[in-house]
């Protein structure tokens, strides 16, 4: 019956008690999860600036590449432009591997010429695509008079 009573009289104290606990416990699991996730981290980032290759083998996840021309840290970009027949052209490259550098810093230079070329390129195809939409568009506003006029045509002989 003691603890019973004892209950009873320290409600407020017991349930003060257990919140705090649980948030220490919390608090704790987070300290000891973000710990393991910034060392595994490290372990990745000393193996990858170490070459990042083993055996054959790339590191995958947070890498980008930048169409075979730099790898920058730990990330590498790619550039996939699938109506892009003309090659772009490098004429310098600013920086060398193995260089940090900064977001939004220039990596290299493209000749002039094979921009232009290009971006001629990607417009020829956008008014090509523009010009297949407006097709489509046509011909759906026609197939829609067929259709109604079909419609009609049937009620009035039916």
């Amino acid at each position: 019956m003691k603890v019973k009573d004892f209950l009873k009289n320290h409600k407020k104290k017991i349930i003060i008690i257990s919140v705090s606990l649980a948030i220490v416990l919390v608090i704790g699991g987070g300290v000891v999860i973000y710990y393991l996730n910034s060392s595994r981290g490290n372990e990745n980032l000393q193996f990858m600036q170490g070459g990042g290759n083993y055996a054959g083998m790339s590191l995958s996840g947070d890498v980008i590449t930048a169409s075979s021309v730099t790898s920058v840290g730990i990330t590498q970009e790619n550039f996939e432009v699938e109506n892009l027949e003309t090659e772009l052209l490098i004429e310098e490259v600013y920086i060398s591997s193995e260089e940090e550098i900064q977001e939004g810093t220039k990596i290299l230079k493209l000749s002039e010429d094979s921009v232009t070329e290009a971006r001629e390129e990607l417009e020829a195809a956008l008014r090509s695509a523009d010009l297949a939409y407006r097709a489509g568009a046509i011909e759906y506003e026609q197939s829609k008079i067929t259709a109604k006029y079909d419609r009609d045509a049937a009620v009035l002989s039916g």
